[in-house]
């Protein structure tokens, strides 16, 4: 679960970069009705990817057990075995 964490918290400083860069990027522009509209947009866009990750997070920590399957109730003996006798 760490590792998932981690993961999120890293996707989120990567979007944090992303939008300074594209804030740079906007502030040469001629203020107008283009700026404006990207603008508003990169806000809207950066609060949905925010609420996202934060969903993400916590549905990440909320969840303490994870089940892993190898074997379904079709997986025959011998394969379980054979398996087995690899590790």
């Amino acid at each position: 679960m760490e590792t998932i964490i981690s993961f999120l918290d890293a996707l989120r400083g990567l979007g944090t970069i992303c939008h300074m860069l594209v804030e740079d990027i906007v502030d040469k522009l001629e203020d107008g009705t283009l700026k404006d509209s990207i603008t508003c947009s990169m806000d809207d866009s950066t609060q949905e990817f925010d609420k996202q990750v934060n969903s993400l997070k916590m549905a990440a920590t909320m969840s303490s057990t994870h089940k892993v399957h190898l074997f379904g109730p079709r997986t025959p003996s011998v394969l379980k075995q054979h398996i087995f006798e690899l590790f």
